[in-house]
């Protein structure tokens, strides 16, 4: 998400982003489907990105308990701080993907049940 914000941040047009996003991600079968993936994974609405730090700042003031995470692979939780650097070592796998060419979204899942 940073990648393409810096490049709509400098004026690239719709037409460089799709052809960026198709350079990246190869996984789609078609133009249809490449499209509909970008307009999704680029140019969405309204998307944020959040730590899992701030995600448990939500959690906390809003009484969830966070049972598990796919940053650890659906592992128990027993360590938030390596919890933590865990998502921080994906971040930067993230980057180095961006550096070779490919398409890396960097999205996790939580899952929690309110107390």
């Amino acid at each position: 998400m940073e990648h393409f914000a810096k490049l709509r941040n400098e004026g690239v047009s719709e037409d460089k982003l799709l052809a960026e996003y198709v350079r990246l991600d190869s996984r789609h079968v078609d133009a249809v489907q490449q499209r509909s993936w970008f307009l999704d994974q680029v140019l969405h609405p309204h998307e944020t990105q959040h730590t899992l730090a701030e995600v448990m700042d939500v959690f906390k003031a809003n009484n969830v308990k966070l049972l598990a995470t796919s940053i650890n692979d659906y592992a128990p939780i027993t360590n938030m701080e390596k919890l933590y650097e865990q998502e921080k070592s994906l971040y930067d796998v993230g980057m180095d993907k961006l550096k070779m060419g490919e398409y890396y979204p960097g999205f996790f899942y939580v899952y929690g049940e309110k107390n």
